[in-house]
């Protein structure tokens, strides 16, 4: 059994099968070329999909919090930050509303998943030009990611996007959670040469670190990519960032906005 890679067009063999929402055998394939995996196609999605977010996926607000203060290091860094955002596959809106109450202007893109917590601040996926495109926990859910990526890159020049990269030993899909046989989200695993690949294929450089990866025309230094998404700096130095600054959030504006009741001495708009 073989299949085109989705990634880099080269021979895609078979790898191995697994049940997928306790009944469907599904065959994953892994490029002979770039170690991407993917699955036969995805005939079950309609069910994997019944809820948007899946009732395993107890995470969404932790991760949030902690990949807000890193995106917050990494635009005070790197990017214009009085810019705007789209945040790709939003979920909820809870990273949208967490990165506007830091002060950036992050719109919400989310055709499959109702938008919770920052209604009002949709944005349109195409016909704007963003700073940067965000797309947390998304990649893995995609079952053409070139498509995706070109999508995107027609709105920015930065994509900016999390997913967990095969380890090294190649594991089965019963042998790694990140698979996600119970609730058959997952589709596309991928390499890190898989990443190298697909910026290629755009023109585009990769920086990556940890599950933290970046696409985008910008030069930027590796060592400075990695220090600004390390936990512990992030949050050092977006704090100090933000404040010489001077960025303020823009919650009170925001909560003028969809009220339409004024809190500070400036006119409503």
């Amino acid at each position: 059994m073989k299949t085109p890679c989705k990634i880099c067009n080269s021979e895609s063999n078979f790898f191995s099968q697994a049940v997928v929402l306790g009944k469907h055998h599904v065959a994953y394939f892994r490029c002979s070329s770039c170690g991407f995996i993917q699955t036969e196609q995805p005939y079950w999605l309609g069910e994997a999909y019944d809820s948007a977010i899946t009732n395993m996926d107890i995470g969404p607000i932790d991760r949030s919090i902690s990949t807000a203060q890193q995106m917050r290091a990494l635009i005070l860094s790197l990017f214009n930050h009085r810019k705007p955002f789209l945040d790709y596959g939003a979920g909820y809106g809870i990273l949208v509303r967490r990165m506007r109450d830091l002060g950036f202007d992050f719109k919400y893109y989310d055709a499959h998943c109702t938008n919770l917590f920052c209604k009002g601040f949709e944005g349109p996926l195409a016909g704007t030009q963003y700073e940067m495109i965000t797309a947390i926990e998304v990649f893995e859910h995609l079952e053409q990611p070139l498509d995706v990526l070109e999508t995107l890159l027609q709105s920015t020049g930065s994509v900016f996007f999390t997913t967990e990269l095969l380890p090294s030993h190649i594991p089965k899909p019963d042998q790694w959670w990140y698979y996600g046989l119970a609730h058959g989200q997952h589709i596309s695993i991928f390499s890190r040469e898989a990443l190298n690949i697909l910026a290629s294929r755009v023109g585009k450089h990769l920086y990556s670190w940890s599950r933290f990866h970046l696409i985008t025309d910008k030069n930027i230094s590796p060592r400075l990519y990695r220090i600004l998404l390390q936990p512990n700096w992030a949050v050092m130095i977006g704090t100090i960032l933000a404040r010489a600054r001077r960025v303020q959030s823009l919650l009170v504006a925001d909560f003028e906005r969809v009220s339409n009741l004024r809190l500070t001495n400036k006119p409503l708009e």
